[in-house]
């Protein structure tokens, strides 16, 4: 391990004998807040749902970089399959997949991005590692005739084997080659050499990142996006017959980014002549090859997330619709000081850039917004107390939240780097004004004070987790029930 790379793994056991037992409210902030309850259900229904049309999934670890969510992601049974955006963290999770290994699961892991020469030493000795008969059990990605050069330069020196993806840009054009370049053919030509030369690298398949599928707005966007990529695919695969050397049936062919992932789900939704053609082109797929879904968020899910809308209401789909209540992650920040002088109500907190990130979302123009949980020592606590103490029927009292539909709440208005303005967007309300809806009451305009302790959920969860060394989790409750360290560096 390069230790300039990837600094020491903090400790996970004096944290656990820290805050396992605490309450929410008897945290200091910031911090980083996992409902495992949650992500136990989101990372069910991807599995599910791959496995209900057939393809395989590959689970994405940068979001979270922990082990014990890595195990939720690929469940107790079948191929371990993981993409990693860092070596640190494929190093961190290579115990784990010798574990799954040793266990007789088939592992393999995908160095997402195309391989900088400089890695190449530490990715040797996970290859080797993870390697069997019949995989090197690392996978690494090529955009480019000089990386496929680079790499068997390397092989030809230092011993070591790969398997290699070609990515392929079906559309997003960050990186990858597209299917009719010419850089594709002289690729090809120069991986078909290599193979039937050396046993030092072998063909896997290609592979497909749709994340320009973000900008989309509809499920029929997210299914649009994913026909595309899946067509971008099979005529990639369909160059392999002119090539000796490479393989021409059971290439892994992989697509994804989580709305083109999620959009699987809505396959399963009432038929359509929309989904209708893209199960025959799974159907069609998977025949000759293996056919897998990659996606990464989608466990803890954010802001950016839902404004994709890839999963329909839950009216015009059997899966459940992607709402707030689908979030896993939210960060926990401490209120310094209240301006009631100003003309909109604004808070200051103690968290910033480095707590919750800078990441925008399109559906609404803040950086976060403040989630209906409340700190057991603040007044609008207490209200919500004494509003059920008052009405038997009230079972549930929540502030108003923010969300796209209803844009009225706290927002993350402003953000420095260790602090943030939360600013009140929509109608003031009288302090202690109530709504009924039916047994739930809504306080219409929470109040604030300073020292209370509120949740934000992020616009991007990948970004705002990387501050924190670790996270709390809390299943479905409010009780901290484990803290899990993330991998750190690169």
């Amino acid at each position: 391990m390069s230790l300039n790379h990837c600094p020491p793994l903090i400790d996970a056991q004096p944290l656990k004998e820290r805050f396992i037992g605490k309450t929410l409210s008897q945290i200091d902030p910031p911090a980083a807040i996992l409902d495992l309850a949650l992500i136990r259900k989101n990372c069910d229904a991807m599995l599910q749902s791959a496995a209900a049309i057939g393809v395989l999934f590959r689970a994405h670890v940068k979001t979270h970089k922990t082990v014990e969510l890595t195990r939720l992601q690929v469940g107790e049974t079948g191929p371990v399959r993981l993409v990693a955006s860092t070596v640190a963290e494929m190093e961190l999770l290579l115990p784990y997949m010798l574990e799954c290994k040793e266990k007789g699961r088939k592992v393999n892991m995908i160095y997402g991005m195309p391989t900088p020469p400089s890695t190449l030493r530490r990715l040797a000795e996970i290859s080797s590692t993870l390697a069997s008969p019949s995989s090197n059990g690392l996978i690494l990605l090529v955009d480019s005739l000089a990386g496929v050069q680079g790499i068997a330069q390397y092989t030809s020196t230092a011993n070591a084997q790969f398997d290699i993806m070609i990515k392929v840009d079906t559309g997003y054009h960050r990186s990858g080659i597209p299917v009719d370049s010419p850089v594709m053919e002289s690729t090809l030509s120069e991986i078909s050499a290599l193979t039937s030369s050396s046993k030092a690298i072998r063909f896997a398949g290609f592979y497909s990142h749709r994340g320009d599928s973000y900008s989309g707005n509809t499920p029929s966007d997210a299914l649009s996006y994913l026909q595309s990529e899946l067509e971008g695919l099979r005529a990639a695969a369909a160059l392999i017959a002119t090539y000796p050397g490479l393989p021409k049936t059971r290439l892994c062919l992989s697509f994804g980014a989580t709305p083109t992932a999620t959009a699987i789900q809505n396959i399963l939704s009432a038929p359509s002549p929309e989904t209708a053609s893209l199960r025959s082109l799974i159907d069609a797929l998977r025949r000759d090859h293996d056919l897998e879904a990659h996606a990464g968020v989608y466990p803890v899910l954010d802001l950016q997330q839902l404004a994709t809308h890839a999963r329909p209401s839950a009216a015009e789909n059997t899966v459940a619709a992607l709402d707030t209540s689908h979030i896993a992650l939210r960060v926990m920040v401490e209120v310094a000081s209240v301006y009631t002088d100003r003309p909109t109500p604004q808070v200051l907190v103690a968290a910033g850039t480095l707590a919750l990130g800078r990441e925008p979302c399109k559906s609404y123009s803040a950086w976060g917004v403040v989630t209906p949980w409340l700190d057991v020592g603040s007044a609008t606590y207490a209200a919500a107390c004494a509003i059920k103490a008052d009405d038997a029927s009230v079972k549930r009292v929540v502030p108003v939240t923010y969300s796209e539909a209803a844009p009225t709440g706290w927002v993350v208005d402003k953000i420095s780097q260790e602090h943030s303005i939360l600013g009140w967007r929509g109608e003031h309300a009288e302090e202690g004004a109530v709504e009924r809806d039916g047994d739930e009451a809504r306080i219409k305009m929470r109040r604030m004070g300073v020292g209370e302790k509120v949740m934000v959920w992020p616009n991007h969860a990948c970004v705002a987790g990387a501050a924190f060394g670790w996270y709390l989790v809390v299943d479905g409750g409010e009780e901290v029930v484990d803290v899990w360290v993330r991998g750190r560096g690169w």
